[in-house]
């Protein structure tokens, strides 16, 4: 699955990128996410519930976090 999206935050860049720089912050905005255990080397194992109708799936997984500070961007992979 690939998420995508595009907003403008109204903020100063240094606040906006410490919000997203923490998964446990970002996870508290997603509906169903969850962050299970802290892994080495910006590895995190977590989950996350959807339900769309009578459809409820719950993905479990790892997710490495990549930022790269002095140009404000990130990655997210798993």
């Amino acid at each position: 699955m690939k998420i995508e999206n595009q907003f403008t935050i109204e903020h100063a860049p240094a606040i906006v990128w410490a919000g997203l720089s923490d998964i446990y912050t970002v996870a508290e905005c997603l509906p169903g996410a969850s962050v299970a255990d802290e892994l080495p080397n910006n590895r995190y194992r977590g989950r996350f519930a959807v339900k769309l109708g009578p459809l409820a799936a719950t993905f479990e997984g790892e997710l490495q976090i990549e930022h790269d500070l002095k140009k404000s961007i990130g990655n997210s992979l798993g």
